[in-house]
Formats: structure tokens, C-alpha cells, sequence
């Protein structure tokens, strides 16, 4: 239940005017339109943040250095590259 005097709403991204965040930075404003993969990650039980551009993969070698290929949907392709976590948002280092 939310704090007295709170209220919960749909949340609606800013849209991004142009993609320019790489993998690993926050993307808490624009989502996905402000990232470059057009993706981002939800990482974090607070709604307002922890969302983190991210990219497919198939295996961690194509993830940043210290981060991890994990499932994220339940499909065929639903693999995304997941920060480690206490992630603060920044670009992420090549492996």
C-alpha cells in the first residue's frame, strides 16, 4: 500500500527525441527511446528507478565486462545482458 497521500499511476516515459545512451547507462527518463539498443531494464523494486540501457545476447561473452547473460523473458531470444547489482548507471566496459 502506498504511503498516505501517495498515489501510484500508470507510468509514461518521457520519449527520447533521438537514441544516444549505450548499454549500461540510465535510462530512467526515456526507456527505451533514449537508448541506442532500443532497450531498456527494469532493475529495481522502486518504479521511478533503476532502468539500465541493455542489448540481447546469447552468452555473457557478449556482455560487459561484469555483467551476465540472464533470461529475461520467458521465449526463444529473451536473453538480455543484466547488470550486476548495486549498478549506478554509466557506460558499461567491453569485455
Amino acid at each position: 500500500m502506498p504511503p498516505s497521500g501517495e498515489v501510484f499511476s500508470e507510468r509514461r516515459p518521457i520519449q527520447a527525441s533521438s537514441p544516444s545512451k549505450q548499454v549500461g547507462e540510465s535510462c530512467d527518463s526515456g526507456h527505451g527511446t533514449a537508448c541506442i539498443s532500443d532497450i531498456c531494464l527494469h532493475t529495481r523494486p522502486e518504479p521511478g528507478v533503476g532502468y539500465f540501457c541493455t542489448q540481447r545476447c546469447e552468452s555473457d561473452a557478449q556482455c560487459p565486462q561484469d555483467w551476465r547473460c540472464g533470461q529475461v523473458f520467458p521465449t526463444k531470444g529473451g536473453e538480455l545482458c543484466v547488470p550486476p547489482e548495486g549498478w549506478t548507471g554509466a557506460a558499461a566496459e567491453p569485455r
